[in-house]
């Protein structure tokens, strides 16, 4: 823990970004669809995951929209 804005903490947790893809464009009505298979590995805790959806402005790269869907239930794993 030597050195850094986390000098001398213990972190207990950080999240990991373990795909990071584009879905598609919103139409021009103003409507978005998608389907995104993900390929989870069988070693991990499926419990701890979450799918995090950003929307960002095409010209900008602004983030204008966040959403996370936990994977998995409590009782799996």
């Amino acid at each position: 823990m030597g050195r850094g804005e986390n000098s001398g903490r213990l972190l207990r947790h950080a999240a990991v970004v373990r795909a990071l893809r584009p879905l598609g464009a919103v139409a021009a009505d103003g409507t978005f669809s998608a389907t995104a298979p993900l390929n989870l590995s069988a070693a991990w805790k499926t419990n701890n995951l979450k799918a995090v959806v950003l929307v960002q402005e095409t010209g900008s790269r602004h983030i204008v929209g966040v959403a996370a869907l936990p994977l998995g239930s409590p009782t799996q794993n």
